[in-house]
């Protein structure tokens, strides 16, 4: 004998684990994934068709057994989800949590259309009692009420799957930081479940008004539970940006260290080597025009600029270096002495992703005579402007203000732009870019502060 509650096991399974899909589709999947995705959904719905159902004398046994019913089905998926994924027990909880919210708020909204339709309770309780199916009931009406029913999974989970897989997609590794807002997350849909249970097996008969008040908060409080789990992601992605630029920054600081050591070394070297090509010179019969040519060869490593502040200066004579070296045209007016309340570290990784994208943008252009990059940096009142001005070719779009890196691999990408807002926001200042006409335009306004 096939009973409602039977009938409702297997619905529930089968929500559920489509729900955990759509929700966990982007995490790192296992060797075989498709084989352990048949098995993740076989095995789920072979579990709750064999897994008891027993109809007590008690209503409060009922409402008992039902709350460990549905937990234990959910149980048993998580623990069919680590199977397929290799992904921290965290993160697959993490996302059947998710799963399981959406599905307990597609259920809710359900109850409340078929409440409304009805004008009475919702349609979709009476699968939770143990007598047969009786399949000679089904009429028009109880096929509207599916399909609404279907409806509103359908929205829901198109819904969820759009703003959680956007988000785990563009998390290079999902990390889930804050246990406690999980856990709370977590204990909030928990309680919410047992409450909508205790009504449906001990609550008495109730007016129209109350039971849609009655699913409206639910479906209220499982909106909420949502937008916690949507923040921890997003938390979990940004603190992902800011460790990785942190990382960034100790890189290139080592990297300014090593540089300006070397730049020393070749300063001295340079200066020397012309001292003794000139004793060379006047000692043998090499020509003036010779001497000079190989003065101008040891003059491409001794350009140094001198902006007044020695940390922009190791910066533009390295890039300038990589702009004679690839045949770059970079003219440069800097007032250094005007970020002197900047911190060393905070120049370099400034002014360094600056003049990197600028040059990696311009190497791009196949004619040499139009790889321009200009720079200026001075003071306007009591702010100090940066323009750094470049030429381009293709299209380039923009996504929150910010450029769109056009590197295949987005995941270590990108976050040069980052840097430099994270460091001008640092120092209240503001970031404008703007790329038309083949010119890539970069302007910073940044407040003097006290020198550090």
């Amino acid at each position: 004998m096939i009973t409602n509650i039977f009938v409702s096991k297997l619905l529930f399974a089968a929500q559920i684990v489509i729900a955990e899909i759509l929700c966990t589709v982007y995490l790192q999947k296992k060797s075989g994934y498709g084989w352990r995705l048949v098995l993740f959904v076989l095995g789920s719905l072979v579990v709750a068709a064999v897994f008891p159902a027993f109809d007590f004398e008690s209503k409060a046994a009922n409402f008992a057994y039902s709350c460990f019913l549905f937990f234990a089905l959910f149980a048993v998926t998580v623990f069919l989800l680590k199977f397929i994924y290799h992904e921290s027990w965290t993160n697959v909880f993490f996302c059947a949590v998710a799963a399981y919210t959406a599905q307990h708020l597609s259920y809710q909204l359900s109850n409340i259309l078929t409440t409304l339709l009805s004008g009475g309770s919702a349609q979709i309780f009476g699968m939770y009692d143990y007598t047969a199916v009786d399949f000679s009931a089904f009429g028009t009406e109880q096929i509207l009420y599916g399909l609404l029913n279907l409806l509103c999974y359908f929205v829901v989970y198109n819904v969820v799957f759009i703003v959680f897989g956007s988000k785990i997609k563009r998390s290079e590794k999902l990390k889930i930081r804050s246990l406690y807002a999980l856990f709370l997350a977590t204990a909030g849909l928990i309680a919410d479940i047992v409450l909508n249970s205790g009504f449906i097996y001990l609550g008495s008969s109730q007016s129209l008004v109350n039971n849609v008040i009655l699913y409206c908060s639910n479906s209220l409080g499982c909106i909420l539970l949502l937008v916690v789990q949507y923040g921890l992601i997003q938390t979990g992605n940004l603190e992902n940006e800011l460790a990785f630029v942190k990382k960034m920054w100790d890189q290139e600081k080592r990297q300014y260290e090593t540089f300006k050591e070397n730049i020393d070394i070749i300063n001295t070297k340079c200066h020397d080597m012309r001292y003794q090509i000139r004793r060379i010179g006047q000692n043998s019969n090499i020509s003036g025009e010779t001497i000079s040519e190989i003065e101008n060869a040891i003059n491409l490593y001794d350009t140094m600029i001198n902006t007044g502040n020695d940390v922009l200066d190791t910066i533009l004579t390295e890039k300038n270096l990589r702009c004679l070296k690839n045949r770059i045209n970079f003219t440069c007016i800097a007032d250094g002495v005007n970020i002197g309340f900047m911190k060393d570290i905070d120049i370099y990784a400034l002014f360094g992703n600056v003049m990197d994208n600028a040059i990696e943008a311009v190497v791009k252009i196949p004619d040499e005579e139009k790889r321009i990059i200009g720079f200026t940096l001075h003071r306007k009142g009591e702010f100090v402007s940066i323009e750094v001005n470049n030429t381009f070719e293709g299209s380039i779009d923009f996504e929150n203000g910010l450029p769109r890196t056009t590197n295949a691999n987005r995941d270590y990408h990108g976050y040069g732009v980052k840097s430099i807002r994270m460091i001008t926001e640092k120092y209240g200042g503001n970031l404008t870019i703007k790329a038309e006409d083949g010119i890539y335009n970069l302007f910073l306004l940044i407040p003097i502060g006290e020198e550090n």
